[in-house]
């Protein structure tokens, strides 16, 4: 799984001094890989989601995405990339399905719903980069503090 870390997507040439580019390096390779996993289990939730309903339509899935996103930034994935795990995702999924479940039963409307999410990623989102900061300030070296 590190490998997939380490790919992220960066476009630079790896070796420099040599004529070969990223294309001859394996993060072609890796990225790929990565994009076919996601493609399965996206389709395999996708005939799970089919079943379950009992019909098809192109547009049905929709409305999960927000609560995809949601749940990756509640565990602790990180926008800026490069933090994140599956396990902690996992977790934030079932705390995201947990709040939709008790929002339901209270009888919270389903637009209202989406947005105490949309607040509610903002909120992370902001907490994330202020940790983020203050880690970067803690790591500084001699631990020199700025005036601002």
């Amino acid at each position: 799984f590190r490998k997939f870390f380490a790919a992220n997507g960066q476009k630079r040439r790896p070796f420099p001094d040599k004529k070969r580019d990223y294309r001859h390096s394996g993060q072609t390779d890796i990225l790929l890989s990565v994009y076919m996993i996601a493609g399965f289990f996206s389709a395999v939730a996708g005939l799970l989601l089919s079943a379950q309903l009992s019909t098809v339509h192109p547009t049905q899935g929709n409305n999960y995405q927000l609560d995809c996103i949601a749940a990756c930034i509640l565990g602790g994935t990180s926008m800026l990339g490069g933090t994140g795990t599956v396990v902690n995702s996992a977790l934030g999924a079932i705390g995201i399905a947990a709040m939709r479940n008790a929002l339901n039963l209270i009888g919270v409307h389903p637009y209202v719903q989406n947005l105490l999410l949309g607040v509610l990623i903002i909120l992370i989102v902001a907490l994330n980069v202020i940790l983020q900061k203050r880690r970067a300030v803690e790591q500084e070296p001699f631990n020199i503090r700025r005036a601002s």
